[in-house]
């Protein structure tokens, strides 16, 4: 059981973005504990800094700094490697000891940066459940009035909030006792099991092809390469 999922993430002038994230974790039962006391980050160094800011865990309603004793290791694990693609993503694997059924384990930490690729334009998609359940979601999107963000939700009526606050554009959603959405297998790529919030800076998919075309440019390659392409 997840007892907050909280998501937070703030755009800067021009393409700075930072994304805080706080979870809290239990195993209701053995099977999970090894997942629960193993939380993994992922983020490429490249272009992105991983800050950790807290590792605790909460037993019996007392909370311990687990922080200096966990053990903090930086695997590398293409997962697209079958497909001939290498992303350069790395996996912190945040390791605590002695992690019981019932303890929470809390995790706080930021990621800042972005893949320049997108030239500094901003895209995601956040979650709004997943297969366990939630006692507590907090998403939050705050931009400069000059950066103005479209939402779109799948597989779900929500209406997020979205308001001004000291300057800035937020978008919103809280939602609590979330029940876990069961995961199927082989299901199709287009079929959305869980709800989602889409949260982008591009206004129609106009821009999105114009964006891309420049990816395929073949203007400046070489005649030999530019032939074969």
């Amino acid at each position: 059981r997840d007892p907050l999922v909280d998501v937070q993430v703030q755009l800067g002038p021009k393409s700075a973005t930072a994304t805080y994230v706080h979870l809290q974790r239990i195993a209701l039962d053995s099977s999970v504990l090894r997942e629960v006391g193993e939380p993994q980050i992922r983020f490429n160094p490249a272009y992105q800094k991983l800050v950790i800011h807290q590792v605790g865990l909460v037993r019996e309603g007392r909370r311990e700094d687990r922080l200096r004793d966990a053990r903090i290791e930086m695997m590398r694990r293409e997962q697209q490697l079958e497909r001939q693609m290498i992303d350069g993503v790395r996996t912190a694997l945040v390791v605590i000891s002695d992690v019981r059924v019932g303890d929470i384990v809390d995790l706080a930490y930021t990621v800042e940066g972005e893949n320049p690729i997108f030239e500094g334009r901003y895209s995601d998609l956040f979650q709004l459940a997943s297969d366990a359940p939630v006692d507590r979601l907090h998403i939050r999107v705050e931009s400069p009035a000059d950066r103005p963000l479209q939402v779109r939700t799948l597989a779900s009526d929500l209406l997020p909030e979205q308001y001004e606050e000291g300057g800035k554009r937020v978008i919103r959603v809280l939602r609590e006792r979330l029940a876990a959405v069961p995961d199927e297998a082989a299901t199709p790529p287009w079929f959305k099991v869980y709800p989602a919030l889409q949260v982008t800076e591009y206004a129609s998919w106009a821009e999105v092809d114009q964006w891309a075309q420049r990816l395929f440019a073949t203007d400046n390659l070489a005649p030999a390469v530019a032939d074969k392409a």
